[in-house]
């Protein structure tokens, strides 16, 4: 994982700033999320998933699936290192898409209420938490725009 390496002057900053709680929320996030339907041996865990129909899209998702195309990449807060006048290409985009997930996130929830998936539902109010701190974090970041 680079998200430190690549955000590494980001994480010196205060425990405070919007911007190192949303990277240290994302990598939690990733941690504990990614690979969860996955049970090494001797681990003494239980395989963790859950399946729902997306009121976004009508398909049909899994989180292990929602996990892996939406937590398992290298963020870069290309704005805050820059110091960019005006939103970026990435922040506009998040913007854009954090909305989404956050819905995919809901109907998940939804699922794992009426499975009774508690581990599920631990996982996605994780994730949510980490969308709204980086909704915050970029729109925190001071813009001319």
């Amino acid at each position: 994982m680079d998200v430190e390496r690549l955000n590494g002057e980001i994480l010196t900053w205060p425990e405070t700033h919007a911007a190192r709680r949303f990277l240290e929320a994302f990598i939690r996030c990733r941690r504990d999320c990614v690979g969860c339907e996955i049970v090494f041996e001797g681990s003494g865990r239980r395989p963790v998933d859950q399946e729902w129909r997306s009121s976004v899209d009508g398909t049909k998702w899994t989180f292990s699936k929602f996990a892996y195309l939406f937590l398992s990449f290298d963020v870069v807060l290309d704005g805050w290192l820059s110091n960019s006048p005006t939103l970026t290409a990435s922040e506009r985009e998040s913007l854009r898409q954090i909305p989404v997930l956050r819905q995919m996130l809901f109907d998940c929830q939804q699922a794992a209420l009426g499975d009774g998936n508690r581990q599920i539902l631990s996982l996605t109010t994780c994730v949510l938490h980490m969308l709204n701190l980086w909704e915050g974090c970029i729109s925190s970041r001071p813009v001319r725009e």
